[in-house]
């Protein structure tokens, strides 16, 4: 046989296993939000809050935080406003006056249609290993400080005080440059590992879901103390720290879906350990964090759904990681208290 054509031929054949591969992961992610769909019957449009994890999404990245609009019955279009492209031979080119007035008053409009469609989810981060085996939560932290730094969220040597060793930053820093055995993900799971690594809680699973269950239990001895109003107590919070504001996560849009910008947690969280705030109080204000953006990034999410003419007032949580009876919790009531209808 002709090379060119058993080339071909085998390029056909990469593509029909990936696009196998592809819909099997959307069949997964389908299974993850069908069974509560069908238990609570749940008719016309809702939002579906995904975090699961491992799910291959249609990007090409592993999904894991994902906020979904859907619709079981019929396909659902959103408009939004698509950002400039300053990528191509014109990216320097500096636009006549007229022609920057006209860009700026008359902004392209896209659109996106399904009976599920990607509003928003937590920042895309490359991670080093295999999206089938996460272990090592200290390479995963290390990872998201690398996105912060390159991003420019961490000004300081975050590698001084030893809660990263400087020669493994430096080789995952090599290896993510180089591409080297890397995928992108936006997995929430990931995120309990880097909190989990930075607070020095568990730096490694050695059974899945290690760290967000060490991370969990943390957390919970922070509500006991709470509860017994020794939180914040410790000498050096009252003189020093007092007027800390909580960690928190920020939203920003890109090209019509809301981005949770988890590695600036993880680097807001290394700086509030670095300052001596206990780890455990520490894993509390993570859950609140990520509780309180899944409730505003719903809110965001709704809004763009009724500009579209379509108005939800229900929202399914699904996934493993709603196992976190105090992330479920915190994140039921906070919908509620907004006005949704909360399936779980």
């Amino acid at each position: 046989m002709d090379d060119k054509i058993t080339l071909i031929l085998n390029g056909e054949a990469e593509q029909n296993d990936r696009e196998e591969a592809e819909s099997e992961d959307m069949k997964k992610l389908t299974s993850v939000v069908a069974p509560i769909a069908d238990k609570y019957q749940i008719q016309g449009p809702a939002l579906y809050v995904v975090y699961d994890d491992n799910i291959q999404g249609e990007d090409g990245t592993v999904w894991g935080g994902e906020f979904l609009l859907g619709d079981r019955e019929q396909e659902l279009t959103v408009h939004y406003v698509k950002e400039p492209d300053d990528s191509g031979e014109n990216l320097h080119a500096v636009p006549m006056h007229d022609e920057l007035e006209k860009a700026e008053s008359e902004p392209e409009v896209a659109e996106k249609s399904g009976r599920l469609i990607r509003m928003g989810c937590l920042q895309p981060v490359q991670l080093l290993g295999s999206r089938d085996e996460a272990r090592n939560a200290q390479m995963v932290f290390a990872c998201m400080m690398n996105d912060a730094e390159d991003r420019g969220l961490i000004w300081e040597d975050y590698e001084s005080n030893q809660i990263l060793d400087p020669n493994l930053h430096q080789t995952i820093a090599i290896a993510l440059d180089a591409g080297i055995d890397t995928y992108v993900s936006t997995s929430l799971l990931r995120l309990f590992d880097a909190a989990a690594a930075v607070l020095g809680i568990c730096e490694e699973n050695t059974y899945p879901g290690e760290c967000a269950k060490k991370l969990l239990e943390a957390a919970h001895n922070a509500v006991n103390k709470w509860n017994n109003g020794t939180f914040g107590m410790a000498s050096h919070q009252i003189d020093v720290l007092k007027n800390r504001f909580p960690v928190r996560m920020i939203l920003e849009k890109k090209d019509g879906e809301w981005i949770a910008d988890g590695p600036r947690l993880i680097g807001d969280l290394r700086m509030a350990r670095d300052g001596g705030i206990p780890a455990d109080e520490l894993a509390l204000e993570f859950h609140d964090a990520v509780a309180e953006m899944t409730v505003k990034m719903c809110e965001n999410i709704a809004a763009d759904a009724s500009e579209n003419g379509i108005r939800v007032n229900r929202v399914v949580l699904s996934g493993e990681i709603f196992g976190d009876d105090i992330l479920k919790e915190r994140t039921i009531k906070g919908l509620q208290d907004k006005g949704y209808q909360v399936c779980y």
